[in-house]
């Protein structure tokens, strides 16, 4: 019984005081997407408009044809070269605004865009990615030629593996996206990219929640925990496990920063960097990155769980290669003590 003066008992409360929660969850997630569209959308529009207007001056068919031969190694049509080549060099929303108006162009398979994005996801955003790469030792040069090699070979095995067991190989379909956006008037194609946009945003928008719900339950964490034990195969010492997982889980921004603060003060060893920022540079940023290509129709089993198993056993046959190599030749091609700021003989190595 309640006492006098004391507000009714009953089960409308719990559910009242679970609305401020609702509403102030939604506002967040709304304010997060917005910001992040927003900065997308001056990421994303300018490429879309330049693809466009190549496309009206005919340079996309005169640049597919520099990417023909090799894109035609991995099953990809050659305009696929010009969506890589933004990604390696500009960044992965970039990549994803030149797809958006390349693809309605081209008769494609779920297999073709799972290669793609895959490639994307491997080597992207070059210079800004392996200039952090370069801040802690490891060469600019050599790490980025690992990252697109790498790449081209991931998107090579994907190709073999999906050709040869008949997996996706439907017809690509994106709802949310019209077709043959190049070939309609600059009136219809604003149209249509304003609505594509639109979409887009929603899309980002119920991301964003899926990813909090994921971090929410811990799966993040207890995907990365299940990865930790491997870094022994790839010869990484146990000193970088904590800071490569963050890596893994945040992208090479934020753990290349941490291992540079670590590398600087001497708790990881020169070859461990290198090691662990090539790990990273095969794949970070585990759940987000794969889900936005899930977007333009690409498939989490090459997208995640192949790059996974690819990284790990590209980086433990690179271990092998790097912990053999002379002192001589990896400080001199490999690894800049300078560029670190360590010192010129720090202890453990010594390798003759």
């Amino acid at each position: 019984m309640n006492a006098p003066g004391s507000p009714p008992a009953g089960p409308g409360r719990g559910g009242l005081s679970l609305f401020p929660r609702a509403r102030d969850f939604a506002v967040s997630v709304i304010g997060q997407s917005s910001r992040l569209f927003l900065t997308l959308l001056k990421i994303m529009l300018p490429v879309m408009i330049a693809v466009r207007l190549a496309d009206q001056f005919g340079l996309i068919v005169l640049v597919s044809r520099l990417f023909e031969p090799l894109m035609s190694l991995i099953g990809l049509p050659a305009e696929m070269g010009i969506v890589w080549a933004t990604g390696a060099f500009v960044g992965t929303y970039a990549a994803i605004g030149a797809f958006i108006e390349l693809h309605g162009t081209l008769d494609l398979t779920v297999a073709q865009a799972t290669v793609i994005s895959s490639l994307i996801l491997t080597a992207h955003a070059l210079p800004l990615e392996q200039g952090i790469v370069r801040r802690a030792g490891p060469s600019f040069f050599v790490t980025g030629l690992v990252r697109l090699v790498g790449a081209f070979v991931y998107g090579w095995i994907l190709f073999r593996v999906y050709q040869a067991g008949g997996w996706l190989q439907e017809p690509l379909r994106i709802a949310w996206l019209p077709e043959a956006r190049l070939q309609t008037s600059w009136v219809v194609w604003a149209r249509d990219s304003a609505l594509s946009l639109a979409a887009f945003f929603a899309i980002i928008t119920a991301l964003i929640v899926l990813l909090r719900l994921l971090d929410a339950i811990g799966f993040n964490r207890v995907l990365a925990r299940l990865l930790a034990p491997f870094l022994g195969i790839m010869k990484i010492d146990q000193s970088a496990t904590g800071v490569t997982m963050i890596g893994v889980l945040l992208g090479l921004g934020f753990g290349g920063g941490l291992i540079i603060n670590e590398a600087r003060r001497g708790t990881m060893q020169p070859r461990t960097v290198f090691l662990a920022l090539t790990l990273l540079g095969f794949f970070h940023s585990l759940i987000e990155e794969p889900l936005v290509f899930l977007t333009i129709g690409a498939d989490l089993s090459g997208t995640l769980v192949g790059r996974i198993v690819f990284a790990v056993l590209a980086t433990a046959v690179l271990g092998r290669i790097v912990m053999a190599l002379p002192d001589r030749i990896f400080y001199r091609f490999l690894f800049s003590r300078a560029a670190a700021g360590i010192p010129a003989q720090p202890q453990g190595e010594g390798r003759p």
